[in-house]
C-alpha cells in the first residue's frame, strides 16, 4: 500500500507492506492521505517491512542506549518503546526511514491492552518525529499551537492542554474556516506549517483532517459541526 502525506511543510511518502499498520498510518493521517504523485518528489520516504528480522548493524558504534550508527545510517533497536525498529538515513535531499515491527513479548502486551497509546506513540515513531526533525534541518521550529485562518485573518492559539483550543478550532471550521493544525505546527517565522493528526473535541468527538486551499474550505462547509479537520496546512502569518 502507497500513500502521500503532507505534515510540518514535508511531503512524506509511504510505502507499507503491513495491512493493520497501513491502516494505523491512515488513522494517523485522519482523512490527509493521499496517492502519490510521481512527478513531485517526496522530502521523507517512509518504508514499512514485513520483515521481523533485525537490522544489520555490522560496523556501526553505539551512540546510546539502543541506538547505533554505521554505514547504513541510524538504527534505533526499539524507537520509544513502540516495538518498531528504524533504520534512518539522509540521502541528500530526502529522508529515507525504514521501519520493522519486532516487539518483544513486553511491548506486545502493553500494545494490545493499551491500545490507544500504542496508536499514539507508533504514528510519533512512524511519521510526526521523522517529519518535524527533517523540518528542523529545513529551518523550522516547533510550536504548541492552533493555527487557521478565518475572515478575520491568520490566527495562532497558544495555551495549555484543557483550555478549550481543540473545541474552538472545530467551531471555527464548522462556520467555514480552515484550519493548519490544532496541537502542534513547524515554522520557519514567516510561514506556520501544520502536523497532520487526529484530534478530539472536549466533547469527544473525532476531528477529522482538513486538506488546504479551496477544497479544504469546501470540506469544511461540509463537516458540520464536531467534524472539522486539521493538520498538514500552510498559513502565512
Amino acid at each position: 500500500m502507497r500513500g502521500r502525506l503532507h505534515t510540518a511543510g514535508e511531503i512524506v511518502d509511504i510505502d507499507c507492506r503491513v495491512d493493520w499498520i497501513w491502516s494505523l498510518l491512515v488513522e494517523a493521517a485522519a482523512g490527509g492521505m493521499t496517492a502519490p504523485v510521481d512527478s513531485v518528489a517526496p522530502t521523507v520516504q517512509l518504508v514499512v517491512e514485513s520483515s521481523r528480522q533485525r537490522f544489520d548493524d555490522a560496523g556501526s558504534v553505539r551512540v546510546t542506549r539502543g541506538a547505533r550508527l554505521g554505514p547504513t545510517g541510524l538504527i534505533f533497536a526499539d524507537a520509544c518503546a513502540s516495538g518498531f525498529s528504524l533504520r534512518i538515513k539522509p540521502c541528500a535531499d530526502q529522508l529515507l526511514v525504514i521501519a520493522r515491527y519486532r516487539p518483544d513479548a513486553k511491548i506486545r502486551a502493553a500494545a494490545t491492552l493499551l491500545r490507544s497509546r500504542f496508536h499514539l506513540i507508533a504514528r510519533s515513531v512512524l511519521v510526526q518525529y521523522p517529519a518535524l526533525w527533517w523540518a528542523g534541518v529545513h529551518g523550522r521550529a516547533p510550536l504548541h499551537v492552533s493555527a487557521l485562518t478565518s475572515d478575520a485573518g491568520p490566527i495562532l492559539l497558544a495555551g495549555p492542554g484543557g483550555v478549550g483550543k481543540s473545541t474552538l478550532v472545530a467551531r471555527e471550521i464548522s462556520a467555514g474556516s480552515v484550519a493548519a493544525c490544532d496541537n502542534l505546527a513547524v515554522s520557519d517565522g514567516v510561514d506556520v506549517f501544520g502536523v497532520a493528526e487526529p484530534i478530539r473535541t472536549t466533547t469527544g468527538a473525532r476531528v477529522a483532517m482538513l486538506a488546504t486551499g479551496a477544497r479544504g474550505a469546501a470540506n469544511a462547509r461540509r463537516a458540520g459541526a464536531g467534524r472539522a479537520t486539521t493538520g498538514g496546512g500552510r498559513l502565512r502569518v
